[in-house]
């Protein structure tokens, strides 16, 4: 499971960020979470769906790519790790770094996220 580090200066202060050389940790996702300001690239390029975040019991509604057809399977990365469409989504591009809500958080904390 993933383990989400808040980035903060002192912590990460001397730290640079490399971005990744391909798209090889891509590889296992069948489905990425997509943000709304991507929709109309990635529906160009990619199958579009809405999932439940935690399964059919509950919670809100996520707007994903579709990558492949089994879990662990994605179809748009080719052989050499190389990304197959057209558009490469937010997540993707970003890796590792994510935006996350935490709850009862709020700036300076956190002064990127919108409530």
């Amino acid at each position: 499971m993933t383990q989400l580090i808040p980035i903060s200066r002192d912590l990460h202060k001397g730290s640079r960020w490399k971005r990744p050389s391909s798209l090889a940790f891509a590889s296992q996702n069948a489905i990425c979470p997509l943000f709304a300001q991507e929709l109309a690239a990635a529906s160009m390029a990619f199958p579009i769906a809405f999932t439940r975040e935690g399964g059919t019991d509950g919670g809100r509604f996520l707007l994903v790519a579709i990558f492949g057809l089994e879990p662990g399977q994605n179809l748009f990365l080719g052989a050499q790790n190389q990304w197959l469409a057209r558009y490469v989504p937010m997540a993707f591009r970003y890796y590792p770094f994510q935006l996350y809500q935490l709850h009862n958080c709020r700036p300076p904390f956190w002064p990127f996220l919108a409530k």
